[in-house]
């Protein structure tokens, strides 16, 4: 949950999840999707989104009572940098999309279970969501993966050696870029190493 106001629709959607009432959700609080509940009668109601492309995310609001309100982020006009991942709106336009009309819009829907395991079996975002577009899809394998935040920061106590990325590079099939990875730059992008097989050696980008 995050807070009303000005930036109120400014997110890195990493929140954690809150465990809490919906009367207990007040008006100064608000929620991106997917939001999940569970009614004290067992029912089990997923709130999400799909299909969503060139539009705005559906938020929701807490009223202090049982009943929530939603609403959309205006598209951005004037934006500032603050510091790495960090920006200022400066100023907002008065329409939440500018996209083609004759266009099929993004779903907001409602998974309804009686377990939470239904709802982890449940397929309607992909069902609901456009078509594939790729046209050659060979290139996409499976494989093992490494993220700097997983394998090496932050990681504390546990029963095996940590390592960088750099001492994984000749190990795994793909990288996960990240920003952050050289304090030195304003953004924090630097050149990293996208692997492939070992066999085929790296290759560098940036």
């Amino acid at each position: 949950m995050g807070r009303r106001g000005k930036q109120q629709f400014l997110s890195h959607f990493e929140l954690l999840f809150k465990d809490t009432t919906l009367a207990s959700f007040s008006h100064e609080q608000h929620c991106g999707l997917p939001l999940y509940m569970s009614s004290s009668s067992g029912t089990k109601m997923l709130f999400s989104e799909a299909d969503l492309l060139d539009y705005s995310n559906l938020f929701f609001f807490g009223t202090g009572s049982n009943k929530i309100t939603s609403g959309f982020p205006k598209v951005i006009l004037k934006e500032s940098l603050v510091r790495d991942r960090v920006t200022k709106i400066e100023e907002t336009a008065d329409y939440i999309a500018r996209t083609n009309g004759n266009r099929s819009f993004p779903w907001r829907l409602i998974m309804v279970a009686n377990e939470d395991k239904e709802l982890i079996e449940n397929n309607l975002v992909y069902q609901l969501a456009s078509p594939n577009i790729l046209k050659e899809t060979d290139w996409i394998k499976p494989g093992k993966a490494a993220w700097d935040w997983w394998n090496d920061n932050n990681i504390y106590g546990v029963d095996f050696r940590s390592v960088s990325i750099t001492k994984l590079i000749n190990t795994i099939s793909t990288l996960q870029p990240d920003s952050v990875w050289n304090t030195s730059s304003s953004m924090g992008m630097v050149p990293v190493y996208l692997g492939h097989h070992p066999s085929e050696g790296c290759h560098q980008c940036t």
